[in-house]
């Protein structure tokens, strides 16, 4: 048998691989993550972590750190010349989430604190993979570190390597899709106007479009699409007279740029593999999909398929769990970002249109229907990514036929909500799925509760000597009680606020399955017995 380095070996230490690295380490996997550069990038890249990724990052105990070192916002300011059209107010999701705003944060920083998370010296650096060969049963990656080539065998590859992913190119799989004819200047710069400094705005004019994103030491992010700086007529080098002379034709009053610390450009394309698993190599974050960065949801979805495909390696290389799970990585992750390619692509183009006519009709529609509560509150959690679900795929649908009426079907996300122990402490329920299993989740009252637990224990036991101890019973009860005689004190949690029946939709009898994405496996009652069993061998094989 062949002597393995590690189980997963990991191809790029971006936001992408250190979110894989930060989960395969909470469930104890064996893992190394290397990268090709020799040091962290200093550079603000992607700026904006929307509230699902917070969620996700809550169920590390990262978030706090993350809001606290973030410029916070709850508005996204959209205009035509000096003309306001709308007012993104994420705020509106304040009932569906704990993170109801817009979170900027320069990518260096988000690396920063995702690698402190982890052990000392994890990442190796200056270390670029060159080769990979596919075995039945592992992964022999030559790479080469200080010009010295040495092989690492894994269990399983995963390119997190971006959209130049030297881990795609070796697999030889393809990157669909086509540039969007749209080159872009950006800079990290200060300006001469301070109400700059405090909100998010996003200006289209007949001349181009621009974007300002403050984010910290007096910082902001200018973006800009010059319709008279395109093909050929692109300038050769992005300076900082070159984005000022934009600024000044497209921004309605002067704004003077200065003190540049970055400027760069980019011509965006909207490409995907056309599988995210390769045998025992797969694909995440910008190495599986790209697309514009209108919106900024390109690192958010790459670190959502690192949670998503994490867990699931975890289970299989942990437990005695058929690796058909893994085959729902794809399954779940490529639609969502089809979605996003599609979005960011209309966006795009909706707002670059030069005709006089096509403009003034859009303003008008987006003047009409953006400024509706309802439309809003829908397109906000769409932008923040609290919209996304995995109710579509195939094995969801054997689950959603099996869930109560009124309940919510199997797949959805499942929000964070207070709990109270028998004590009447706080817990939340993110905070119960940090350990990285999934909760078996009894909603009873305190008079069917020692019968119930009894029949859940003793099934919990019959079920962890077949597929391991990746279940976690939690009991809530709507009143203070339970203060009796009870197996597992832990356990049991009161629903003093109404949380679990309000938020979750939970009554007497009901049972919910919650995976470690703090997404629900199953939705339905105890006297579905068999019915939950089918739905655990249907996902879990």
């Amino acid at each position: 048998m062949q002597q393995l380095d590690t189980d997963v070996l990991i191809v790029g230490a971006g936001p992408t691989g250190l979110m894989m690295a930060n989960q395969l380490n909470k469930y104890g996997v064996r893992y190394q993550i290397i990268d090709e550069n020799d040091h962290p990038s200093i550079y603000s890249k992607a700026l904006v972590i929307h509230a699902r990724t917070m969620e996700m990052l809550e169920l590390l105990g990262l978030a706090n750190k993350m809001v606290n070192k973030s410029f916070i916002t709850h508005h996204l300011n959209f205009y035509y010349n000096d003309e306001p059209l709308f007012t993104m107010d994420v705020s509106r999701l304040r009932m569906n989430t704990d993170y109801p705003f817009i979170s900027i944060l320069p990518q260096s920083k988000t690396e920063k604190m995702l690698e402190n998370n982890l052990p000392a010296n994890t990442v190796q650096r200056s270390t670029k993979l060159s080769r990979i060969q596919q075995d039945e049963d592992f992964v022999r990656a030559t790479v080469i570190k200080d010009g010295e080539p040495y092989t690492i065998t894994a269990r399983y590859v995963i390119g997190c390597d971006g959209a130049h992913s030297t881990t795609r190119e070796l697999a030889q799989m393809p990157f669909e899709g086509e540039s969007e004819n749209i080159t872009v200047m950006l800079g990290d710069v200060k300006t001469n106007d301070p109400e700059l400094n405090h909100k998010l705005s996003l200006l289209s004019t007949e001349h181009g479009l621009l974007f300002l994103a403050p984010f910290q030491n007096g910082y902001i992010r200018v973006i800009v699409i010059d319709f008279d700086k395109q093909g050929d007529q692109f300038p050769k080098e992005v300076t900082l007279e070159e984005i000022q002379s934009s600024v000044t034709k497209i921004y309605p009053s002067s704004l003077q740029l200065k003190e540049a610390f970055w400027l760069s450009s980019f011509t965006p394309s909207h490409r995907q593999v056309p599988s995210y698993r390769d045998k025992r190599v797969f694909f995440a974050g910008d190495a599986a999909h790209i697309h514009n960065p209108l919106g900024g949801q390109g690192m958010n979805v790459g670190m959502q398929d690192a949670v998503n495909l994490s867990w699931k390696l975890a289970y299989v290389l942990n437990y005695p769990i058929s690796s058909r799970l893994l085959d729902t990585y794809q399954e779940e992750r490529k639609p969502i970002a089809q979605g996003v390619i599609h979005m960011t692509d209309r966006l795009i183009r909706a707002m670059s249109v030069q005709n006089k006519y096509a403009i003034k009709a859009r303003n008008k529609a987006l003047q009409f229907f953006f400024n509706r509560p309802a439309i809003q509150k829908k397109i906000a959690a769409r932008l923040s990514q609290i919209a996304v679900d995995y109710t579509f795929p195939s094995f969801s649908k054997p689950r959603v036929k099996m869930a109560l009426p009124q309940k919510g079907k199997a797949g959805e996300r499942v929000p964070n909500i207070d709990l109270y122990t028998l004590q009447e402490e706080k817990r939340d329920l993110y905070r119960l799925l940090r350990p990285g299993e999934c909760l078996f989740l009894v909603y009873t009252d305190e008079a069917s509760l020692p019968e119930l637990e009894r029949q859940v224990l003793k099934a919990l036991r019959v079920f962890e000597q077949k597929a391991g101890a990746w279940l976690t019973p939690v009991f809530i009860i709507q009143k203070n009680g339970g203060r009796g005689k009870n197996e597992y004190k832990e356990s049991l949690f009161l629903d003093m606020k109404g949380d679990a029946k309000d938020r979750l939709g939970l009554s007497k009898g009901d049972v919910m399955i919650i995976r470690p994405d703090a997404y629900s496996l199953v939705r339905t009652s105890m006297n579905q017995a068999r019915g939950l069993k089918e739905a655990l061998v249907t996902y879990f094989g």
